[in-house]
């Protein structure tokens, strides 16, 4: 199923959004119109990198990783001035297009 056009393309840590930099990392989040998702944390040493498969409904991001398959469930939304939060375990998270 794809993904709505909303949230396709290169998304990075909002760098105003220092409590989810704080406890996510500053990350980078590119997804793709078929649902592949990578998912990368950047670090000062080494980038860790995740390839997920993702699918979206009703206002969720529902994620596997193919190499240790258990769905996840991330609540999203696009902000009017286009940012994308998503809430992961009660905790926020706000990115920006790095693609425009």
């Amino acid at each position: 199923m794809p993904l709505p056009d909303e949230i396709v393309g290169a998304w990075i840590s909002d760098p105003t959004d220092l409590e989810g930099i704080s406890e996510f990392g500053n990350v980078s989040l590119e997804f793709q119109p078929d649902g592949s998702l990578t998912y990368t944390i950047h670090a000062e040493s080494t980038d860790q990198k995740m390839l997920l498969l993702c699918r979206v409904e009703r206002g969720l991001i529902i994620s596997t990783q193919p190499s240790a398959p258990a769905e996840e469930q991330t609540a999203y939304s696009i902000e009017a001035d286009g940012k994308l939060t998503l809430w992961f375990h009660g905790r926020r998270a706000v990115y920006v297009r790095s693609d425009t």
